[in-house]
């Protein structure tokens, strides 16, 4: 329903042009408002805040077990940055960090991730392994196939995978993970798995990040998106693998991985820190989660660390 600016300005105890200049600002962070000459004010897509309660009501209970915090913040620079000062404090796995909005967002090899108000899940999820850095190889990958294995389930629509990190809905992205690790004085690792998923993108991102993207508002089943329910799924699925991921986990999961690769057996590019390294076909991953290239001089296995692939 419509808001008048004198009713708005009177609930506030603010002037009408108070809650005009208000408004501006909400709509430069993202929010939609239909404004009407003598009705007022309305928000166009109402959003459905984080809420610790909701969440960890649609979490298992045996999940909320390893969930020692859940941290919400309005606005932040990074729940990636978040998340590794918590768990630096207090040392203990299973920190969950959500930010309504992110000023400062990365994708990869520091890429900015736009995240503009209400509009996606932004979270990082901290964890401790013991065993090192070992233990991570593939990581990244198989916290994708969790990720995509969470949404199918809501959105009714299959979520694809691009190496190494990006989750598809057909040719544009829905969302990315970007995994940090920190080696503590002990030989720990301290990891923190960034996950950012598309749900409600306001008009003209697109145009800003210059690619095709999707969000779940624009799935095939136009269902509402409940933003804490889906959240929950994406928690608890990266919760739930990280608390079981050791030395040669991803070998097990290799096979669902392939099964979702938008670019297998598709002609590729590989990109590397100097430039174009490779052209092949695509031909899938190893058990390692390095992706294999057909090329005239051979197969190449390419670590994820170091290359982004384009489709040519």
């Amino acid at each position: 329903c419509f808001h008048s600016g004198q009713a708005l300005g009177e609930e506030l105890g603010i002037s009408r042009a108070a809650v005009w200049k208000k408004l501006r600002r909400w709509q430069q962070r993202g929010l939609s408002f239909d404004v009407i000459p003598g009705k007022g004010y309305r928000w166009r897509n109402p959003v459905e805040w984080w809420d610790e309660r909701a969440l960890r009501q649609y979490i298992r209970p045996e999940i909320n077990k390893l969930i020692g915090q859940i941290q919400i913040e309005q606005r932040v620079d990074s729940t990636n940055n978040l998340a590794i000062d918590v768990l630096q404090s207090c040392h203990q796995s299973g920190v969950v960090c959500i930010a309504e909005e992110q000023t400062a967002g990365r994708g990869r090899r520091g890429r900015q991730w736009l995240a503009p108000l209400g509009a996606g899940f932004y979270g990082s999820i901290g964890w401790i392994f013991d065993d090192g850095v070992a233990a991570l190889q593939g990581l990244s990958l198989a916290v994708g196939l969790a990720v995509a294995q969470a949404l199918d389930g809501e959105i009714g629509a299959p979520v694809g995978l691009k190496w190494p990190n990006d989750l598809m809905l057909g040719d544009a992205k829905l969302g990315g993970i970007l995994i940090e690790m920190h080696l503590d004085g002990e030989g720990r690792c301290l990891v923190v798995v960034g996950v950012g998923v598309n749900m409600m993108l306001p008009p003209g991102v697109e145009q800003q990040v210059g690619r095709k993207i999707a969000d779940l508002s624009g799935c095939a089943t136009k269902m509402a998106i409940q933003r804490n329910l889906i959240g929950a799924r994406i928690i608890e699925s990266v919760v739930a693998l990280l608390s079981d991921y050791g030395v040669g986990a991803f070998a097990g999961m290799r096979e669902a991985w392939c099964r979702r690769d938008v670019l297998s057996n598709m002609p590729v590019e590989v990109h590397g820190g100097s430039g174009l390294e490779s052209v092949g076909i695509a031909r899938g991953v190893d058990v390692h989660g390095s992706l294999i290239v057909e090329t005239p001089a051979g197969m190449k296995y390419i670590n994820s660390g170091e290359v982004s692939l384009r489709g040519v």
